[in-house]
């Protein structure tokens, strides 16, 4: 009788095993709070259109901005979810003309500044840089200026502090499309961080331009793209994407050499030792991952994304 016992128990425990083998995951339903309604905004049946947002790092402070639905007016809204209950629109100056969406907005780490940039309708193609505290609205222009003085920035960035706003240039193939930066506590003064015609390009020539960028939470390492001349003809109008990155003492690394242009989805970890983009030397997109050290063309291949691999991932500060 006992062995029998013995044998049971031994059954059920071997039951239990695998039943927790081929459980499922647990699955909780999700909660939603609704922060913001868009309906009559600006008033009776004049709702807004949202087009662009931005979260801190924290996830504690959100900025978001619209327009009127079929009209011309325009906001800018953050919303601190440990001190408000409601968003607050921020005041905006009577010269700006609408707020660029194709750039984007980027946060610090708590919120403190978010960056975005404007039209100027008091000069003739010109536009702004703002910064705005997500926790107080208080709102700093942080430069006014052209694009006979500055090419249009096409991405933005900043580190962890906010200490900086980093930008690439729109290529106007007169010797552009350089990546700078502009200091958000002590004066904004345009400071550029690479020169895209100083990359030596694996196809043999110049950089064109740089493309899309990231920089970890100190700033002190970038990972970006520079678009060159094709190897084969540097006449052509087809480009090479290549993969670099700044390391802290100020050393630019290569780190592809493979010829093809669909490399995107760029992003560093906030430590800098991680980098993940996407591309498809096979025909196919890949998720890849690197690391600012690793020798030219290492990368892993790390998930297929069949047809396409979507926008930029999220990941985490240590990588």
């Amino acid at each position: 009788m006992k062995l029998i016992r013995q044998i049971a128990r031994s059954v059920m425990i071997v039951s239990l095993l695998i039943l927790s083998s081929y459980a499922g995951p647990v699955v909780r339903e999700a909660s939603f709070h609704n922060v913001f309604s868009t309906n009559n905004y600006y008033g009776p049946g004049k709702d807004m259109t949202l087009k662009l947002s931005t979260m801190s790092g924290d996830g504690k402070v959100v900025a978001f901005c619209g327009y009127e639905y079929g009209g011309s007016r325009h906001s800018l809204l953050i919303h601190n979810f440990e001190s408000t209950d409601e968003p607050e629109e921020v005041t905006l100056p009577s010269y700006l003309g609408h707020i660029y969406t194709n750039t984007g907005m980027v946060s610090n780490r708590d919120g403190s500044r978010i960056f975005f940039i404007g039209s100027d309708t008091e000069n003739v193609n010109g536009f702004a840089f703002f910064m705005v505290n997500g926790k107080t609205g208080a709102l700093t222009v942080l430069l006014r200026t052209t694009s006979s003085e500055t090419q249009e920035p096409v991405n933005m960035a900043t580190d962890a502090a906010g200490d900086y706003l980093y930008f690439n240039e729109t290529d106007d193939g007169y010797g552009k499309g350089n990546l700078l930066r502009i200091a958000a506590h002590s004066g904004a003064v345009k400071e550029v961080v690479i020169y895209a015609a100083n990359i030596a390009h694996p196809s043999g020539g110049s950089g064109k331009y740089i493309a899309q960028f990231d920089v970890s939470d100190d700033g002190r390492t970038i990972a970006f793209f520079v678009r060159g001349w094709d190897k084969t003809d540097d006449t052509s109008n087809r480009y090479d994407t290549e993969l670099f990155v700044k390391l802290a003492d100020g050393t630019v690394k290569t780190l592809t050499n493979d010829d093809q242009n669909d490399k995107g989805s760029l992003v560093i970890s906030g430590d800098g030792s991680t980098i993940v983009f996407t591309g498809s030397p096979s025909g196919s997109y890949h998720w890849m991952v690197t690391t600012p050290l690793s020798a030219v063309g290492t990368q892993r291949h790390i998930e297929p994304g069949y047809d396409a691999c979507g926008d930029r991932p999220g990941i985490t500060k240590d990588g």
